[in-house]
This record gives C-alpha cells, sequence and structure tokens, in this order.
C-alpha cells in the first residue's frame, strides 16, 4: 500500500493511505499537555530542596528566587534534572511501545517512521533523547517545524520520524504498518 504525506506544500494525493503532518498548534498543545505532569513532579523537587532561609528574605518573588538559587542552587538543579529525566522516560516510554503519548492521544497526533510505518523502539528512545537537545537549544529544535516544508521539527528529522495528525482506522492502520 503506497503512503504519502499531506503537507501544505504538498497537496496532491497520492493513491493509498494519506496521513496529515501535524500542524504546529497541535504539537504545541500536545507538548503542553505532556509536560504538566513532569513539570509538576519537578516543582515538588525544587520546593524540597528549597533553602528554609529563603522564604524569609524581604523581597519579591523573583528576587527571592534569585536569592535562593544563590544560597541553594541544588533547588534549581535538582528541578531542572527532575523534569528532564521524567519527560524523556515519558516520551521514551510511550513511544518505544508505539503508543502515543497522553497530549498526542489527546489531540489525535501519532508518531510514524518516513514511510510511514511503525517506529522501531531504538528509533523512538533515540527521539526521546534529541526531544531534550531541542528543548534545550532554546526550543530551536521545536520551532524548526514552523519553516519545514514537512513541518518537523529538529529531533524529527534527525530521528527519522514524523509527528502526523489524523487517528487510522484499525484496517488502516494495519495495513500502513506491514
Amino acid at each position: 500500500m503506497a503512503l504519502s504525506l499531506e503537507t501544505p506544500r504538498d497537496a496532491q494525493k497520492a493513491p493509498g493511505l494519506t496521513l496529515r503532518a501535524a500542524p504546529a498548534w497541535r504539537r504545541a498543545a500536545a507538548c503542553a499537555v505532556d509536560t504538566a505532569a513532569p513539570l509538576g513532579v519537578a516543582v515538588v523537587v525544587g520546593w524540597a530542596l528549597w533553602p528554609p532561609s529563603a522564604t524569609a528574605l524581604p523581597w519579591n518573588a523573583l528576587d527571592t528566587a534569585v536569592d535562593a538559587y544563590w544560597l541553594a542552587p541544588s533547588a534549581l538543579w535538582g528541578a531542572l534534572a527532575a523534569w528532564l529525566v521524567l519527560s524523556f522516560l515519558l516520551h521514551a516510554a510511550f513511544e518505544a511501545t508505539g503508543t502515543p503519548t497522553p497530549g498526542q492521544r489527546a489531540l489525535g497526533l501519532r508518531l510514524v517512521g518516513r514511510a510511514g510505518d511503525r517506529v522501531r523502539p531504538g528509533r523512538a528512545l533515540a527521539h526521546a533523547a534529541l526531544r531534550l537537545l531541542s528543548t534545550a537549544l532554546v526550543a530551536g529544535g521545536h520551532l524548526w517545524a514552523l519553516a519545514d516544508p514537512g513541518r518537523q521539527t529538529l529531533h524529527d528529522r534527525l530521528s527519522g520520524v514524523r509527528l502526523v495528525h489524523g487517528a487510522l482506522g484499525r484496517e488502516a492502520a494495519d495495513r500502513a504498518h506491514t
């Protein structure tokens, strides 16, 4: 079965199964949903590492946070590490098993290989790790999708996957994955 990927610049329909590239707003919304749980845990970790003396500082919230960082940088770095590890684990666990993340599921998105096939676990782990690199580049890897003709982020391109919109029926999914 032939598979084509439809993008705004690619309006031609090829015979076979057609998938639509995920629009930027759906990607961003799915990312927000998927970030909520790891970020919540990271806030709790940061709060647990927060120095008690920092709460008594007579400043506004930003000044208090900066002063607390200088008193105990482990609060910020511990929270950041917790967020990165949990984000990686969330995406790796879902994508390596071929299951959409909660955000992807809520917005009708799926991760597929270049040809629309199922993403193998090794490629899914690479995608999850490269996602962290894209985030570390001040979200530059994510913003890449705005200029990319195939709507792929930097980590999508480097790991050889596509995020597509539109749920396939069971029969169509079976045809695409065989």
